[in-house]
């Protein structure tokens, strides 16, 4: 059999030629790769990631998208790798530092601010504050005084790198993919990283504030997937891939009563059509999804959105 390291070097390529172009007529089987590596990746919007299929779990890996209001925050654990996916708003930043404390050994692998807006990178600064951090990856720059603070923290820390292209294993059975959609874009959500985790059959999707635009960049890449969260704090504006996913889970992190109207009605109507399981952090706080990389259970029963859980702007 190919082992993981071969692997994972296939699965880097295909993606990388994946991603570089937009749109679905760009998702091309490699011809020249071996059969092996043929039978053991999952391909034509399989989902990128999920080359683990026949395995033995190893372990449990756990999903929080925390509560942090009208932000996000997200932290992945994986026996000794763990990420943060932003860290809500600067206020944030201490309560979401006391949350992951039992579950941090030693140093978090991968900090990721999705893009520079401050209920995205703000909570952040305070991390660097607390914990060490090995890598630190990046959307884009802002010029904000919060994005200068969470800047220079990161770059004393670690390796302070943009969202490049690329597949990081993360454990046995285990990877995440991360995709450059686009760069430079005036409408800085649609500078966000596109954070694909997988375990094995089960498999979650990050995608910050990343509008239809950005989304369009992996239309077609990853297929269906288990958990998502939804971009932009479930707006309109987003979610334009929601019938290509098919989330078994949807969750949305936005405030009570938030002056944006989120969640859209639009979005809630779409996801709604698919899955009864839409849950939300203003009415549930934290919620933590479990995963022995087979199947997927949330730690409690959450309450579940309806169309009268759309924001007053959009009723």
């Amino acid at each position: 059999m190919m082992n993981k390291k071969s692997l994972l070097s296939v699965l880097i390529v295909i993606v990388l030629m994946t991603f570089t172009a937009c749109g679905p007529d760009n998702i091309k089987k490699i011809e020249k790769i071996t059969e092996e590596a043929k039978t053991a990746v999952i391909w034509e919007k399989q989902g990128a990631g999920k080359a683990f299929k026949n395995e033995t779990p190893k372990g449990d890996m756990t999903i929080d998208i925390l509560d942090v209001g009208q932000g996000e925050s997200v932290f992945i654990d994986f026996e000794d790798y763990e990420i943060l996916i932003d860290g809500g708003n600067k206020w944030d930043g201490q309560k979401i530092a006391e949350k992951i404390r039992p579950h941090v050994n030693g140093r978090i692998e991968n900090v990721i601010c999705t893009h520079s807006h401050a209920d995205h990178c703000g909570g952040l600064i305070h991390i660097y504050r607390e914990y060490d951090v090995s890598r630190t990856i990046y959307g884009d720059k802002g010029t904000s005084k919060t994005y200068q603070e969470f800047q220079s923290m990161a770059e004393k820390e670690g390796i302070f790198t943009n969202d490049e292209d690329q597949v990081i294993e993360i454990g046995e059975n285990a990877a995440m993919t991360i995709c450059d959609a686009t760069d430079n874009e005036s409408n800085t959500n649609n500078n966000s990283v596109i954070c694909h985790i997988s375990y094995m059959d089960t498999s979650i999707l990050i995608t910050g504030d990343a509008e239809e635009k950005a989304e369009a960049c992996f239309q077609g890449v990853f297929g269906q997937t288990d958990i998502v969260v939804a971009g932009h704090h479930g707006s309109g504006t987003s979610n334009s891939l929601i019938y290509e996913l098919m989330p078994e889970y949807f969750v949305i992190s936005a405030g009570k009563g938030n002056v944006y109207g989120h969640p859209h009605y639009e979005t809630l109507d779409a996801v709604l059509s698919l899955t009864p399981n839409v849950y939300m952090t203003s009415k549930d706080g934290d919620i933590r999804f479990i995963t022995d990389g087979k199947s997927i259970k949330t730690q409690k029963e959450y309450t579940p959105l309806s169309l009268e859980d759309a924001g007053d702007h959009y009723k």
